[in-house]
């Protein structure tokens, strides 16, 4: 398995001129299009500036490798040459997108130090009481490496980025806000004996969502057989629905299921005529569908490699995807991100850089 480290180390030995931030660039653009750094061979991929970028696992032969390079290495040394400029503008783009990344998904000291003690003391203690629930020690304890998250700390974690979002609005820094559903809107929605509208009719209402098609998103966890967590997330302005699972399955009936509720929600609220047919249904790529769905871009998401990960993923792309940030991370990522999420719920609030301002509304926390 190729990790970001070993990437970036055997990039730059092939390439002495280019910086560790241009090997950066260039690993998270190979994860873009690859969607994993698993690598059995040798991988060339020509980038937009014509220069390749290579995935090398550690079996491969490095020998003709080089050789494979020597063809383009002047070119490529002129690129960066020239283009100096330029590609550190790009360079600092890109950064800054991976250092958002980090932020979203690595623990603070506080995190840390507070993590410590998830298995220690009365598992009846009662750590937070906010959004009207009790959070026990107890059902925080599932956030332990290795444990199957439960719908408290989901629907808590949803609820925390949904007060951010808000606050986010409130202080003019998104134009349109956003809508995290809780983990029993699908099962009111399908798993009980068929799709019924009539079992989430006022949930919009109640939400206080005047028009669905007005929202950046509408983020639904889903429950399946109480085995496994993924995510729908609608996209109103782009007119897609994606279905972001971590074992990458098409997630058909959730799909369909979300695309009678937006039509059905049209309808009741009287916002108007919805056409199946011009909307994606969107599901994860896994090397075999290409056009189910009404769709030609299947996603190209992180893949899960264990049987225990499913929720955190899920709470990994729906921060990722609030702040319209990129899936760039795999699953070794995520014992570090369980820590986060554990000091997030603890003190009740997520704030990233940037979202300083938003204090000044503290009572927008309050809710």
């Amino acid at each position: 398995m190729i990790t970001q480290k070993k990437f970036i180390k055997k990039y730059i030995q092939l390439h002495p001129n280019v910086t560790r931030k241009y090997a950066l660039k260039k690993y998270n653009k190979a994860r873009l299009h690859f969607g994993t750094t698993n690598a059995s061979q040798v991988i060339n991929l020509l980038d937009d500036d014509d220069e390749p970028i290579v995935i090398l696992d550690d079996n491969d032969d490095e020998s003709s490798t080089s050789t494979l390079l020597d063809d383009d290495e002047s070119s490529t040394s002129t690129l960066l040459d020239d283009d100096e400029s330029t590609t550190s503008t790009l360079l600092d783009d890109d950064i800054d997108v991976n250092e958002a990344i980090l932020e979203h998904l690595t623990p603070t000291d506080e995190d840390i130090n507070m993590y410590k003690n998830i298995l220690r003391g009365n598992k009846n203690e009662i750590m937070i009481d906010k959004f009207a629930v009790q959070m026990t020690k107890e059902k925080l304890r599932c956030l332990k490496d290795g444990k199957w998250l439960n719908d408290e700390v989901i629907n808590f974690y949803m609820e925390m980025l949904r007060i951010r979002n808000k606050g986010l609005y409130e202080t003019k820094k998104i134009k349109r806000r956003s809508h995290y559903f809780n983990t029993f809107f699908m099962t009111k929605l399908v798993d009980e004996g068929g799709y019924k509208y009539d079992n989430v009719r006022r949930w919009s209402k109640k939400a206080k969502i005047r028009n669905i098609l007005e929202l950046e998103h509408i983020f639904v966890p889903v429950n399946i057989n109480n085995a496994h967590w993924t995510l729908i997330v609608v996209y109103p302005r782009l007119k897609e629905i994606r279905f972001y699972d971590s074992f990458l399955t098409s997630g058909t009936k959730y799909l369909d299921a979300m695309m009678k509720y937006i039509i059905d929600e049209s309808i009741d609220k009287n916002i108007g005529i919805i056409y199946k047919s011009q909307w994606k249904l969107i599901s994860p790529y896994n090397g075999n569908n290409s056009n189910n769905n009404n769709n030609s871009n299947n996603l190209i998401i992180p893949r899960q490699t264990n049987g225990y990960d499913c929720g955190v993923f899920v709470c990994a792309f729906v921060d990722l995807l609030s702040s319209k940030l990129p899936l760039l991370f795999d699953q070794t990522y995520l014992k570090d991100f369980r820590k986060a999420v554990y000091g997030r719920i603890i003190r009740g609030r997520i704030y990233y850089n940037g979202d300083q301002q938003m204090e000044a509304v503290d009572d927008i926390y309050k809710n």
